[in-house]
């Protein structure tokens, strides 16, 4: 069963049992054995946020030497529980986002690197989709980087009632764009029209709208309907700041502003205005906590909500480097790295009257431990497919239960092709050892102990051959062969120059389609185009290439032997995508028989000249003999597009 049946077919039953259970150490494997413990009649609201390219140095809670100000990430740590074994499965945003939304660590997830506008998959179930199918209110804000405009991995065809902002990864560099986008309707921003804000670093003239603004005040709108509505929500806040493009408004060097604190320094306008960004999405953190104390803004508090609202804060990858402080504090590497400073992110989480305030967490967790734990907040945990990767965190949360722990964790980085040659990374817990094992392209691993050497500083393979083969054996046990990525470059559009929608993305009708086959060739070799019920040749679209295909057809069997047939689906520029084989053995001699079967994709993956040559191109089905002998005739050919 693929994971969009599983979905389909789960017992979605909300306020049902959740897997719980007391904390135990990280690095022990247990058994998921189900409690029956209810989170409570009034499932609680949930606000994630994820900053882009933020450190565990640029917060005090975690680094109190750091000179950026956050006052209001360091309240959450004291209210809530701060994790210091906190993981993202990508060490850029990308893939961090896919295994995010979809459960699957890099080894197994299906979309793996930031390779031109590479998608997850149609069938992928995502977070949203499991909130809504518990009733709650779905809405995202900022950067998706998941699936471009016209994919069928847009946000609003996977879950969010909601999305506003940057769908594609790239778009999101440009922190001035004159143009996003809302449920993958185009909004456009005409005080950005024609601007070009490089070079930068620098502060920008207020008559131009940095994005964060509309995607704040639009998010803070989604919390401020439902609560006074009394909906539950997932409000999933993935902000782009302070990813460099290092821009600001002049606003933010005013007296209060997040930049005047930095600009009597010496430092860099570059660096001046990363700690500023932090200092901006904190403010902005700050607003919405008090948004959840009063949503209708009146200063009585009567309708507050914020003791029903779990609140999670983290960052998409370990730190991109400055010059003006240690943004992964005392951490070897920053984005990009497997090293620990690629890859270990804040963690914080706050549900009042149920995490003890100012509490700290060593457990070994990664971002794909978040869909479990939300759907167990939700309650609906068999909504999560089987073999995610993630566990949940509630008993943690509640110090309550038995908690799950993580065999060991697992981070993967493709080079450019998504089953090229790969680097990993695996932590494995065991006793008083906190295991880091890297692979590099070359397959030599480095083995650090980072329970003592946080900074890596220190190759102990050789001393430890054991621990080697262990780590070993689990990331090979990890990693699966990723399925094909139909990814194509997007047009150029507007100002920004890296977005816009995908022509020929999405087929307008969406139903099932059954299309024949405009036939030509000899007894052993059949091709031709397909056409639709009016005869109409079909033009290949990006969809088509995430639907299951079967093959229908009349086979007689008229003498000598049986041999198979083979079927290719290709595009107009001759790349193969799907095929498959029918064995014909079944069929007596002199009788004709119906047969059917379902299309595999085929392994390799298209790049953006092979997609680019084939869209809104004839998509064409081959058919031939798996040998030269035997007479046999096919009739009556039929492709049913799911």
């Amino acid at each position: 069963m693929n994971r969009r049946s599983f979905l389909k077919h789960c017992a979605l039953v909300a306020g049902s049992a959740g897997a719980m259970g007391s904390v135990v150490s990280a690095g022990v494997k247990l058994n998921n054995n189900s409690l029956n413990f209810k989170i409570g009649a009034k499932r609680p609201n949930i606000l994630y946020i994820m900053l882009d390219d933020s450190g565990i140095g640029d917060f005090k809670c975690y680094y109190p030497g750091t000179p950026v100000l956050a006052p209001n990430v360091t309240k959450l740590a004291s209210r809530g529980m701060r994790f210091t074994n906190a993981y993202t499965p990508g060490v850029v945003c990308g893939p961090t986002r896919s295994c995010l939304m979809t459960g699957y660590h890099l080894g197994h997830a299906s979309m793996r690197g930031n390779f031109n506008s590479a998608c997850i998959h149609s069938d992928d179930v995502t977070i949203p989709e499991i909130m809504k199918t518990a009733g709650y209110a779905t809405g995202g804000w900022g950067k998706w980087g998941i699936g471009s405009p016209g994919t069928a991995t847009a946000p609003e065809l996977k879950g969010f009632d909601e999305f506003f902002g940057y769908y594609h990864q790239v778009h999101a560099h440009d922190h001035y764009p004159d143009r996003l986008y809302l449920n993958g309707q185009t909004q456009l921003i005409p005080e950005n029209s024609g601007f070009n804000n490089q070079p930068n670093p620098g502060l920008i003239p207020d008559s131009r709208v940095h994005q964060q603004n509309i995607i704040f005040n639009r998010m803070k709108q989604f919390i401020k309907t439902n609560a006074i509505n009394g909906k539950p929500f997932f409000a999933y806040g993935t902000w782009t700041l302070p990813h460099v493009d290092n821009t600001i408004p002049q606003a933010e060097a005013l007296p209060g502003g997040s930049y005047e604190p930095y600009a009597s320094k010496t430092w860099s306008d570059g660096n001046k205005v990363q700690a500023a960004m932090i200092t901006w999405s904190d403010r902005q953190i700050g607003q919405l906590v008090a948004l959840l104390d009063d949503p209708h803004e009146d200063g009585s508090g009567r309708d507050s909500i914020a003791d029903n609202t779990v609140i999670i804060f983290c960052s998409d990858n370990g730190g991109a480097s400055v010059s003006a402080w240690d943004r992964n504090y005392e951490l070897r590497g920053s984005k990009g790295s497997l090293n620990e400073g690629g890859i270990r992110t804040p963690l914080v989480v706050v549900w009042p009257g149920k995490i003890k305030p100012g509490t700290n967490s060593d457990m070994l967790t990664y971002l794909v431990d978040m869909m479990p734990t939300f759907a167990d907040l939700a309650g609906v945990p068999g909504a999560v497919p089987a073999d995610a990767d993630g566990v949940s965190l509630v008993p943690t949360f509640l110090d309550k239960g038995t908690q799950v722990a993580h065999e060991g964790i697992y981070v993967q980085v493709h080079n450019i092709q998504p089953n090229g040659t790969k680097k990993d990374a695996a932590r494995i817990d065991i006793d008083d050892h906190k295991w880091k094992a890297i692979r590099g392209t070359t397959g030599v691993i480095s083995l650090y102990d980072v329970a003592v050497d946080i900074g890596e500083s220190n190759n102990v393979a050789s001393s430890n051959p054991a621990v080697v083969s262990l780590m070993e054996d689990y990331m090979n046990r990890q990693h699966t062969k990723m399925r094909p990525q139909f990814n194509v470059t997007p047009p150029k559009v507007g100002n920004c120059g890296k977005d816009g929608i995908i022509a020929y993305g999405i087929r307008p009708d969406s139903s099932v389609r059954s299309w024949h086959l405009s036939e030509s060739g000899d007894a052993l070799s059949l091709s031709g185009q397909l056409k639709d019920s009016s005869n109409n040749t079909i033009g290949l679209y990006l969809d088509d290439l995430d639907r299951t295909y079967r093959i229908e057809m009349s086979v007689t069997v008229n003498g000598g032997a049986k041999p198979d047939i083979q079927f290719s689906l290709k595009g107009n520029t001759g790349f193969e995508y799907f095929k498959g084989t029918m064995a014909t053995s079944g069929i007596p001699t002199g009788t004709t028989g119906a047969m059917d079967m379902i299309l595999d994709l085929t392994d390799v993956t298209p790049g953006a000249s092979e997609l680019g040559g084939n869209l809104n191109q004839a998509l064409n089905l081959y058919i031939s003999h798996a040998g030269s002998s035997g007479d046999i005739s096919v009739s009556n050919i039929k492709v049913i597009a799911v």
